[in-house]
């Protein structure tokens, strides 16, 4: 399929780039492996019959579920026929600008809408943003605020409290 790049050593050698300006460039080689890396297991905790649990799952096998399902409706029925095209389709860390740009742009417009926005969430902790419109001697400034909330704490003070 695509040029494998593997993420933890792309971890690896951002955490040694003593710069910490936003660069383009390395997050969308990162998103990319990420993409590319089918060993590359994302963690999320859910709450399960009260219960947190953390689940791995790959994003490299749902990208694949995904081109395969893409393939189908574009009626390629063939599931050996579609695994080849699959095996074979060729990308580049570059032609991931227009899922970047398409996230971007979303967070942008859902903010516009009032909505807080969820940027990640570090297992239990999660951090949000939300716009907001300055008043008094910064009337009409448009700035931004951030809150983390920890949801361990939260569902620890649900179950005290229940």
């Amino acid at each position: 399929m695509m040029d494998r790049i593997d993420v933890v050593e792309m971890l690896s050698e951002l955490e040694q780039d003593p710069g910490t300006a936003f660069s383009r460039t390395k997050y969308q080689a990162l998103v990319y492996a990420i993409l590319s890396d089918p060993d590359f297991k994302a963690k999320k905790i859910l709450l399960r019959h009260g219960e947190l649990v953390e689940v791995d799952h790959s994003i490299h096998d749902r990208f694949v579920r995904f081109l395969d399902k893409f393939l189908k409706h574009a009626g390629v029925t063939d599931r050996s026929e579609r695994r080849e095209l699959i095996e074979s389709f060729e990308m580049t860390p570059r032609d991931t600008e227009w899922f970047t740009d398409a996230v971007d742009e979303a967070i942008y417009q859902y903010m516009e809408c009032g909505k807080n926005m969820r940027l990640f969430q570090d297992r239990m902790l999660r951090l949000t943003i939300k716009k907001i419109r300055r008043t008094g001697s910064h009337e009409g400034e448009v700035s931004y605020k951030k809150s983390v909330v920890d949801r361990r704490k939260r569902l620890q003070k649900e179950s005290e409290g229940a």
